[in-house]
């Protein structure tokens, strides 16, 4: 073997080397941001899952809400129509005046 071509074989071997790192680099970076890329995914399904367990348990106040209104709508109309009612009665009297009679 020539010492020329002692030196391309050398020369080949480290064009071989560096490829081999920048392909092992470029890998490593590659794996780094897919497990940075996997840490995101699972905290935004974790913040979803939050998020979901809140809308629910809004969802079941909202309904004890409503609930709790509609029966305090329900007891002022109630006093509403008995207090006309009551009115109408004293005007009633007032006009027919059985005491006079």
């Amino acid at each position: 073997m020539s010492t020329d071509e002692f030196s391309s074989t050398t020369n080949n071997l480290n064009n071989l080397r560096t490829a081999d790192c920048d392909t092992t680099s470029v890998l490593q970076t590659t794996i780094d941001k897919l497990i940075q890329r996997g840490d995101k995914l699972e905290n935004l399904n974790k913040r979803a899952e939050t998020l979901s367990e809140s809308a629910c348990r809004f969802h079941g106040r909202a309904g004890q809400i409503r609930q709790s209104m509609r029966c305090e709508n329900y007891k002022v109309t109630i006093i509403i129509i008995w207090v006309v009612v009551v009115i109408i009665t004293i005007i009633v009297i007032l006009v027919v005046q059985p005491w006079k009679e």
